[in-house]
């Protein structure tokens, strides 16, 4: 019965060849503008969940008072994760980070410069950054480690096992290769290309002991439980309780919300927004709905045409029901064909899309 249903469905397309292909093409035009936006904010929506521990991860930001102007920035003191790791017990791991470019020399070889972060050892038990060689509580453990991504070890020593050898940065400053890591996922807030231990942050003027400065990128990671509400309550004043001076004043910013929801100053570059997801989001939603009104109101055009063809099929024995299951029939296979149409144009179109939209779009998108 279905079989008949579906040939009946085919034959009326090709009776209305005209109709058909500005339905079909017009609502499968409109399903792909939807599934490339639907593409672009799920990959938005996915940043930084790679990480086992995201729901309990946090970076420290701060806000100042100064009589009455409010600025609400990124950076907060050195010593402030070694601190708060030592001071507050709802506290399982801190790590403090900043972002350094050097040029990298190897041998005789010298190479373009690379993103370094100094990081402490916490770091990589606190995110899900997975090294393919070396151990990642010790790899950070010697003063002049360091730690390399896949990519930039292929760069530097190509076949060579990059263990144990040594990379020279600015010309001056020694690093021994104790870990390779896997490279950075696309979807993290974090982009670097290697790992050098925080304390060597001073060899690039850093300065990681002072209370006074707000130079420095700081992460937590609390006991499961703790209440986000109740612990920016206690932080509120940490930093001037150490720092009577000065006027800034900490809080929590989930670590899953900095891509989208990170409006602060001296951030991390390549962040988002998620007034533009809103705002796609819509657009989405509002070109699937006109494509849908205007298949609809294009199927009930022909109501009139059709009127003939209702007539026949009554008179030979056609009930209401079957009516109906065949007009159905007709919609769902028109549909079908819109939204596998749809499909094949997303694939032709999502190279194009990712140009524009600067991003590695797949269909594959996990979160």
């Amino acid at each position: 019965m279905f079989k008949n249903y579906l040939k009946t469905a085919f034959r009326s397309i090709q009776r209305r060849k005209t109709y058909s292909i500005i339905n079909i093409f017009g609502l499968a035009l409109g399903t792909a503008c939807f599934l490339l936006i639907f593409i672009w904010i799920q990959d938005e929506l996915s940043y930084d969940h790679f990480n086992k521990n995201a729901d309990r991860i946090y970076r420290i930001v701060k806000y100042s008072d100064y009589d009455g102007d409010i600025q609400h920035v990124a950076l907060t003191p050195g010593p402030l994760s070694d601190a708060l790791q030592q001071e507050l017990p709802e506290v399982v791991q801190a790590t403090s980070l900043d972002f350094v470019g050097a040029r990298t020399e190897y041998k005789d070889k010298s190479f373009s410069y690379v993103e370094v972060i100094g990081a402490e050892p916490e770091f990589f038990e606190m995110f899900t950054y997975p090294l393919i060689q070396g151990d990642p509580k010790t790899a950070l453990s010697h003063k002049n480690s360091i730690i390399l991504t896949e990519k930039v070890a292929y760069k530097i020593f190509g076949e060579e096992d990059p263990l144990g050898k040594t990379v020279t940065f600015n010309h001056k400053y020694d690093y021994q290769v104790t870990g390779i890591m896997k490279d950075v996922p696309r979807h993290s807030h974090l982009q670097f290309q290697a790992v050098i231990p925080f304390k060597k942050l001073e060899d690039f003027g850093r300065s990681i002991h002072d209370w006074r400065p707000n130079s420095i990128y700081t992460y937590i990671m609390l006991n499961k439980g703790v209440s986000e509400k109740e612990f920016n309550a206690k932080i509120h004043n940490f930093k001037k309780d150490h720092y009577p001076e000065c006027r800034d004043f900490l809080y929590l910013q989930p670590l899953t919300r900095i891509h989208l929801f990170s409006n602060l100053g001296y951030d991390i570059s390549g962040q988002g927004d998620i007034k533009y997801v809103i705002i796609f989001s819509l657009v989405a939603g509002f070109v699937l709905l006109i494509a849908c009104i205007n298949f609809m109101n294009l199927t009930t055009a022909l109501a009139g045409d059709r009127a003939k063809e209702v007539g026949l099929r009554k008179v030979v024995g056609a009930t209401r029901r079957t009516l109906i299951i065949q007009f159905f029939a007709e919609s769902i296979f028109m549909s079908f064909l819109a939204v596998s149409i749809a499909v094949l144009l997303v694939v032709f179109l999502l190279p194009y899309f990712s140009n524009l939209s600067g991003k590695e779009l797949t269909l594959n998108i996990h979160k």
